[in-house]
């Protein structure tokens, strides 16, 4: 039981930080046409959930999943599944970039419902 909860968990975290990656507000701030250097695009997981996902991507580029805080990353700093809700803080300090999503659970399809991306 423990497995199934904790696989259906990282599925819905993949699922939902995918959402997260692929979303305008935030690949805004990519550049990889302009820094190369960004690629792969390192996700610094700071919170207990297990988001697993080496097959993440970021604007059709792949990601790289991290433990160790990096000024150059986007760092996940708070993430909560609830249910069908779910909840997300991140920051892409080498943008200056600080930011918060919401997302619902219809039909067993997550999508996003709302997403702040603001310039610090």
């Amino acid at each position: 039981m423990t497995s199934s909860g904790s696989a259906d968990t990282r599925r819905d975290a993949h699922e939902i930080l995918q959402l997260l990656l692929n979303s305008p507000q935030l690949a805004q701030y990519y550049h990889f046409d302009v820094r190369p250097d960004r690629t792969p695009l390192k996700i610094v997981n700071l919170t207990p959930i297990d988001i697993g996902g080496s097959d993440l991507t970021a604007a059709g580029q792949k990601t790289l999943i991290s433990t160790e805080r990096d000024n150059r990353a986007i760092e996940i700093t708070a993430f909560t599944i609830a249910n069908d809700a779910a909840e997300i803080a991140f920051t892409f300090r080498v943008e200056g970039v600080i930011g918060h999503g919401t997302f619902n659970r219809v039909g067993g399809k997550w999508s996003l419902d709302k997403l702040s991306v603001a310039e610090r």
